[in-house]
């Protein structure tokens, strides 16, 4: 087994996960009639010691906290 193959494919696809969820959570934002809060999220993947990759909101009052998780087969 290449273990730098197996990392880099999990890399790949967490990045997809990451990438996926953004996008949902920008529709989610929407669908709820606050695609002016789309502009506030917050990637926060590079930044370590979060614990969490996006800050996003539920209303203008209510944060929320996004961790993206991906399994592969």
């Amino acid at each position: 087994m290449n273990f730098e193959d197996v990392e880099e494919q999990r890399k790949i696809i967490g990045k997809k996960a990451e990438e996926f969820a953004l996008a949902w959570e920008k529709q989610r934002l929407i669908g709820v009639g606050c695609e002016g809060l789309i502009d506030a999220i917050d990637d926060r993947r590079e930044r370590l010691g979060f614990g969490y990759d996006f800050l996003s909101y539920s209303s203008a009052e209510q944060q929320r906290f996004i961790e993206v998780k991906a399994v592969a087969r």
